[in-house]
């Protein structure tokens, strides 16, 4: 790493287990280009592995066009089948060439990154975070009891308190479903259409969505009927 002047920032440990701690999870970074930085812990309870915040200071990023937004990479048959063909037509010369096998790798990882990234381009897709009507104060206060319970037993390594932060989490999870339950319950009946009401709940939740069909065609004594109406 430090080869290409990457160096190491994270000086804390990133896993406890039985009050041992150990450093596994690393930030490197260029330590020409970023100097004034600071890195701290952050325990999320989502993992035993301690998060690691990295603060870089006098850096002018466009931070307003990365928040709210993912990307994915498009991959159908059509995407598919040009990689293919590119991946065929690539003569390979640069790695058949080379007689060093690092050389090598790096021609043929340089060579298949760039037929991936021309083959299936980066799309970067808006959203908007939705908010969980049922979260009252209660639980917020709850989900933050817990999440200090867990930091309790982990660090302390106590059998009694960590079969209390079982308990604990069991009954929290309880209050949830029925603050969940309560809140849907709610919304249906004040509906005026409450089988839509419930149907746009249950796809809200699992996050299935379906947008409208509009290319439907199906075949009627040897003719093909696209218009909606014929179908119908």
């Amino acid at each position: 790493m430090k080869t290409f002047n990457l160096i190491q920032v994270v000086t804390f440990p990133t896993r406890i287990c039985n009050i041992k701690g150990t450093l596994i999870d690393s930030i490197f970074l260029d330590n020409a280009k970023f100097q004034n930085l600071s890195v701290h812990p952050f325990d999320s309870s989502l993992s035993d592995h301690v998060a690691q915040i990295l603060t870089l200071r006098n850096i002018t990023v466009p931070l307003q066009k990365c928040m709210h937004t993912s990307k994915t990479r498009i991959m159908d048959d059509k995407s598919i089948a040009n990689f293919q063909s590119h991946l065929r037509e690539e003569a390979w010369d640069s790695v058949y060439n080379s007689e060093d096998i690092n050389e090598m790798f790096n021609n043929f990882h340089c060579i298949l990154l760039r037929h991936v990234e021309n083959s299936f381009p980066l799309r970067y897709k808006s959203y908007i975070t939705k908010h969980n009507g049922w979260i009252t104060k209660g639980i917020k206060i709850s989900c933050q009891r817990r999440k200090d319970l867990y930091f309790m037993y982990r660090h302390l390594n106590n059998p009694q308190l960590k079969e209390y932060y079982k308990r604990y989490c069991a009954i929290l999870r309880k209050v949830i479903n029925l603050a969940k339950k309560l809140y849907y319950d709610k919304q249906i009946e004040l509906s005026f259409n409450r089988v839509k009401t419930t149907w746009k709940i249950i796809k809200d939740i699992t996050g299935k969505t379906h947008s409208p069909v509009t290319d439907m065609k199906i075949k009627s004594d040897a003719r093909i009927l696209t218009n909606i109406n014929d179908i119908a």
